[in-house]
């Protein structure tokens, strides 16, 4: 028999369980189900939730709209594995084309660094395996090779060097049409603008040529027939490509191309280079030089001119003389004459340099924002991490969807000219570059107006 108080206690405790566990087991019941329910509405793109394995992205057949989404399935063989989005690099990030090459490798490491402090990309994290090759053809091939194979990367974004393009476009082509592409070289040669397996944003050396000869005619105030050029180039393929187009569009204009002059990257004086140069000058009448090379290669040059006197002719540089490397250290006399032809900005109002001050503001590469070629592996990195976005809307992401998603118009927030790989898997865009002391180097006049110029003839 149970006792008054007993019987009191009992029910007391009966109704305290009652309400702990009315309270208890719906607290209970959504830690068990998932977060988030497919569809509803979101805030942060790419990022993902863990219990639903659903992620934030873009709604189908409303872009603009972001709502939680079924992931991609992992695809460990095309580099998007369970927790990582695999992308390589490949490029001279040590060696006689470090100059220029290594602000590309820092410019995309910050890309990915930032990408992966915001959300990361399909609720992962990105891989980003840069290799270095030190400019020598039989390191670069291997390095190509394990990223490929080993690595599995989903694409290489970034390569420098025109002597193994041919190299490797022949590889890329023998793994098919949906195999692996490069996006973003360093350079523009013939050989990836007739691939199908280059996707490039930096200008052609025809480009460039189309430039440096319409800013070498303001300086005989547009009388071709006063016109006498010259060319210095490193000795490599680009180098002579680039001769080959300064000739060309020379004698297109009606003009004279009186002859060139060529140093290999190893060397670390360029007093007889120079004396040739020189005496083509004096025997031609040359009143205006093509210049190709590194930024380390521009300020020997640099150096050898002004130690030679000849300081009084407009000098225009390809990409990599588009430093400010050359600026700030090369002698003001000859600086003054040097003006870099590029396809990014380093300096100016563009929308995209906001976001990237912002963010290397007292990182270990913030002086680098203001490189051409920092921009350009930032770039590369967004053109990726788009494309990687809209392969994600054919269910899965490889390298056959990625190679697909690239065929598109990108938006670069005005870092470099608009970017349209709809038709041609090549964007030209040129500018010369003016080196300003207290801000940088800025586009002279606009890519807009320098892109009247390009006439897209990359015939030799």
């Amino acid at each position: 028999m149970i006792s008054k108080n007993k019987s009191i206690g009992i029910r007391f405790k009966f109704v305290i369980g009652a309400i702990l566990t009315s309270l208890l087991l719906p607290a209970f019941a959504a830690s068990a189900a998932p977060s988030v329910s497919q569809g509803s509405s979101c805030k942060v793109m790419n990022k993902g939730d863990k219990k639903s394995g659903l992620i934030c992205m873009p709604t189908k057949g409303n872009v603009k709209k972001l709502t939680m989404q079924k992931n991609v399935p992992n695809s460990d063989k095309d580099g998007v594995t369970k927790t990582s989005i695999k992308i390589g690099m490949m490029g001279d990030f040590t060696g006689p084309t470090a100059s220029a090459q290594a602000y590309n490798m820092r410019g995309q490491t910050s890309f990915w660094e930032w990408v992966n402090a915001t959300g990361g990309l399909l609720g992962r994290k990105v891989q980003f395996i840069a290799k270095d090759d030190k400019y020598g053809a039989d390191a670069a091939t291997v390095n190509f090779d394990n990223l490929v194979n080993t690595d599995k990367v989903l694409t290489i974004a970034g390569m420098g060097g025109s002597h193994i393009s041919a190299i490797l476009d022949k590889k890329m082509t023998s793994f098919g049409k949906n195999g692996l592409v490069i996006v973003g070289a360093h350079q523009t040669t013939n050989i990836e603008i007739m691939s199908k397996n280059y996707f490039s944003n930096m200008e052609a050396y025809g480009d460039i040529a189309d430039v440096a000869i319409a800013k070498c005619l303001e300086e005989v105030n547009g009388k071709a027939a006063n016109l006498k050029v010259a060319s210095y180039v490193l000795e490599v393929p680009s180098g002579a490509e680039f001769a080959a187009y300064m000739k060309k569009k020379t004698v297109e204009k009606g003009g004279t191309y009186v002859g060139g002059v060529t140093a290999p990257g190893s060397a670390t004086d360029h007093t007889a280079a120079v004396a040739k140069l020189k005496s083509l000058i004096s025997s031609g009448g040359v009143n205006c030089i093509g210049l190709h090379g590194s930024p380390g290669f521009g300020k020997l040059f640099a150096d050898a001119m002004s130690k030679a006197g000849v300081v009084d002719i407009p000098i225009l540089g390809i990409h990599g003389i588009a430093s400010p490397v050359i600026f700030e250290s090369a002698p003001k006399g000859i600086a003054k004459q040097i003006l870099g032809i590029h396809s990014f900005a380093g300096t100016g109002s563009a929308p995209g340099l906001v976001t990237i001050k912002k963010w290397m503001a007292g990182k270990q590469w913030e002086g680098d924002v203001g490189v051409s070629n920092f921009i350009h592996g930032w770039v590369d990195g967004m053109i990726v991490k788009a494309a990687v976005e809209k392969a994600w809307t054919t269910g899965k992401v490889t390298r056959a969807t990625f190679r697909k998603a690239l065929k598109s118009k990108f938006d670069t927030q005005g870092l470099t000219c608009p970017i349209d790989w709809t038709k041609i898997q090549y964007s030209p865009c040129a500018a010369p570059l003016n080196w300003v002391a207290s801000r940088g180097l800025e586009v002279d006049s606009s890519f807009t107006y320098w892109q009247k110029f390009l006439t897209k003839n990359y015939s030799l």
